[in-house]
């Protein structure tokens, strides 16, 4: 794996979690984070085990997020829920 990679996929890790840890429904920018827990998934096999753990956690969090009832449905709920179906498409792989 490239240095670069190795740099991406920290990245990426690092501002999903940290987005998902800090998340509101009226932030205005969990669209942003969509892309990062796409490249995270893409690359799963290059991600070492402790990267795959923060990871879990993150998606663990997001999950539950994404599965709260909200008096308002907004972007960043929707956007939240596109991540959880990410995240449970990713699981049903991996099972498989």
């Amino acid at each position: 794996m490239t240095t670069t990679l190795q740099q991406d996929l920290a990245n990426s890790l690092k501002s999903y979690s940290i987005a998902i840890d800090y998340w509101e429904p009226l932030a205005g920018d969990t669209f942003l984070y969509i892309g990062h827990r796409q490249f995270l998934q893409a690359h799963w096999d290059d991600l070492s085990d402790a990267q795959k753990k923060t990871l879990a956690a993150a998606d663990k969090k997001a999950l539950a997020l994404a599965a709260a009832h909200y008096e308002e449905v907004t972007e960043d709920v929707e956007d939240l829920r596109l991540i959880a179906d990410i995240i449970q498409g990713d699981a049903g792989q991996k099972a498989a």
